[in-house]
């Protein structure tokens, strides 16, 4: 029997620095009525009178025009489909608003606390009438890095260790050792959270405090040290009971009468998993690296992992799970075309993951490709999925009123 030679991620990391990052996450809602939320919050129209950023017309002229009819919503243009609806909360408005994930009191520590900001804030509604919540978030030490146009080390680097972007540009020693890869990965990996599902979520590092900042005040979720468990767990009479305040002030940000909207997303509105689907880039700042090392840190990518989590940095090669099992697992749900040339591409059911280096991902494909046209697809996606499940519910009540 021939013997398989393990292939070792010779890359931590933890030593890697990101030039890019992004995650959009994704949230659909049944049970929600138009009547909750405010006319007057900015719908987003596609008209052939007016203009369109870079990353929008990209995404605009790459589709079809009968695949536009659905996805982009033209008022003026007679249709025999109905177009996904969008509502968009003002750039203006989300100026101040921010995401941090971790506890506080190690702010110190930059691996225990990642701030994000929030770039976009969307609810789209299908035909159906089923709604979809979509998040953008970005690194705020990236953000800041581009606004102050400092970005010059991080994309011309010779080397991709982060003593090397330290020792070149001191006085942003602390912004890069905020854009370090394994700490969003740890990102990626627990912003996704919707509700707690099992007591060890503590103990375990599985769950983490999630604070919105919103002009000047905070929203927080999961925001208690590690416990014992409990020896009795009070059972909810909905998973919408223990729904995150801060997911839920994201809702509410679109609702005519907020208290109406938080009362429904508690009681009525169904969930089909614990966390939110994920669309995540990752841009890794230097050098191309070798095709092992960015293949076994696409199975940590694609699954929305981490390397030192879980104890994982024990397996053989610094996979998690079972080297051979997960490469070939991401194999087969990989689109790779372009692996050869370092771009990793893995669509799971729970996550749509990008993965480089270089300056053609950061610059186009990252920024303008991924949120306006794989992401436009996704959305397509995510309402055709919840509208299955949607009518798999209403034919099941249907026919237990028969039943009755």
């Amino acid at each position: 029997m021939k013997e398989t030679k393990e292939v070792r991620i010779t890359h931590k990391t933890k030593e890697l620095i990101l030039d890019h990052y992004h995650c959009t996450l994704f949230l659909p809602l049944t049970g929600l009525e138009k009547t909750d939320f405010i006319p007057s919050i900015k719908r987003q129209y596609y008209c052939h009178d007016s203009t369109l950023e870079k990353g929008e017309a990209a995404g605009f002229y790459y589709f079809s025009p009968t695949v536009r009819d659905i996805l982009y919503d033209c008022p003026k243009k007679p249709r025999t489909l109905t177009p996904i609806k969008e509502w968009r909360l003002p750039t203006e408005k989300l100026e101040k608003w921010e995401l941090h994930l971790g506890q506080e009191k190690y702010i110190c520590e930059y691996a225990q606390y990642q701030k994000s900001k929030v770039t976009s804030v969307r609810l789209l509604q299908y035909f159906n009438g089923l709604y979809l919540l979509a998040i953008r978030l970005e690194p705020l030490a990236l953000y800041q890095l581009k606004k102050q146009e400092e970005t010059a080390t991080l994309y011309d680097a010779k080397e991709n260790n982060i003593s090397y972007f330290i020792n070149k540009d001191k006085k942003n020693t602390t912004l890069y050792q905020q854009l370090i890869m394994e700490d969003w990965m740890h990102f990626s990996r627990l912003v996704r959270l919707i509700y707690p599902s099992f007591e060890q979520q503590t103990v375990e590092d599985k769950i983490a405090p999630i604070h919105l900042i919103k002009d000047g005040t905070k929203i927080s979720a999961y925001d208690y040290q590690k416990t014992i468990p409990e020896t009795k767990i009070k059972i909810p009479k909905s998973a919408g009971e223990n729904f995150s305040p801060v997911i839920l002030e994201f809702i509410k940000a679109f609702a005519k009468r907020p208290e109406n909207v938080e009362k429904q997303v508690k009681q009525s509105v169904d969930f089909y998993d614990d966390r939110m689907f994920i669309s995540v880039a990752y841009g890794i700042a230097g050098p191309a690296l070798p095709a092992h090392s960015l293949e076994g840190i696409n199975t940590l990518v694609s699954h929305i992992d981490r390397q030192e989590a879980d104890g994982w940095d024990k397996l053989e090669g610094g996979y998690a799970y079972t080297p051979q099992v997960i490469r070939e697992k991401t194999k087969k749900q990989a689109y790779s075309l372009w692996e050869g040339l370092g771009v990793y591409y893995t669509f799971t059911d729970f996550s749509n993951t990008y993965l480089s280096t270089g300056g053609e991902f950061r610059s186009y494909i990252a920024p303008d490709h991924i949120p306006h046209i794989y992401d436009r697809m996704l959305i397509q996606a995510l309402f055709y999925q919840a509208s299955l499940r949607h009518y798999d519910n209403e034919i099941c009540t249907v026919t237990e009123g028969f039943v009755k």
